[in-house]
């Protein structure tokens, strides 16, 4: 049975490679993005809407993809959770 993944920030950047790979390598990948209407990079790869700054998109995201599959193997996070001013350094 295929492990199933489900990869956050993965319209870009680490996020995106990451799938690709996964997906390359056999398993099912869900790629979340905050895209509306995500599209999907790949043909194996299942493009969802996922905020994780918004609860509801999370248990969404989830909801959708356990009654697709029965189960979540893997959580892979590559979304930044920075406020502003959180990545300034303060200098003394």
């Amino acid at each position: 049975m295929k492990k199933v993944v489900l990869i956050t920030g993965a319209s870009s950047g680490m996020g995106k490679l990451t799938a690709s790979y996964l997906a390359d390598s056999g398993y099912i990948v869900y790629a979340g993005t905050r895209e509306q209407k995500p599209q999907s990079p790949k043909e194996n790869i299942t493009p969802i809407y996922l905020d994780v700054t918004k609860t509801e998109s999370i248990k969404s995201a989830i909801k959708e993809i356990i009654e697709k599959e029965g189960k979540i193997d893997v959580l892979l996070t590559y979304s930044p959770c920075l406020k502003a001013g959180d990545s300034k350094l303060k200098q003394h």
